[in-house]
């Protein structure tokens, strides 16, 4: 839902400190330019797509992490943008609908917030919040990050998958 994220953008350009980063595919970017253009978001940095070994790094780059889905969205739908933004220790604000599995992830996680989806108001509002508030970004970069230690490892899958594969031979 990238237009309610540029809408936000333009509501927050009175902070100069304040960017945006989207990274994406050239004709995905080209559209987003133009949603720039017209709600007037100069804030905004466009940077084409990456190599994947560098996504952790730009990810922790980040002071907040945005996950935005439209109303309408599946309620299992699961972005794995969530756990790698909670692994690199970065504070979450996700646009998502209340009822769906990303809204109980990043709850769950204590790693972020929940604003209700295609509303540029909240979703700026919250960002703001944040901002003002470094050490309440802080808190839940942090937590988010020890969530994904203990949830998302390497390990703790394994030993999930090891004990899901045990119950089901009983």
């Amino acid at each position: 839902d990238l237009p309610t994220v540029i809408k936000a953008a333009a509501k927050l350009g009175h902070i100069p400190e304040m960017a945006f980063v989207i990274v994406g595919e050239a004709q995905a970017l080209d559209r987003v330019a133009e949603y720039c253009q017209m709600y007037g978001a100069s804030n905004v940095k466009l940077l084409p797509f990456q190599p994947r070994e560098k996504l952790p790094e730009m990810l922790a780059a980040a002071d907040v992490g945005l996950v935005v889905q439209k109303e309408n969205v599946i309620a299992f739908n699961m972005p794995s943008k969530i756990p790698l933004l909670l692994a690199s220790g970065c504070a979450i604000v996700a646009s998502v609908p209340a009822t769906g599995t990303a809204a109980k992830a990043v709850s769950n996680s204590g790693g972020g917030v929940v604003v209700h989806p295609e509303n540029p108001d909240a979703l700026a509002a919250e960002i703001e919040q944040l901002y003002r508030h470094p050490e309440k970004t802080a808190a839940l970069a942090a937590k988010g990050r020890q969530y994904a230690i203990e949830n998302y490892a390497f390990e703790q899958a394994l030993n999930s998958y090891e004990s899901l594969f045990s119950s089901l031979a009983k």
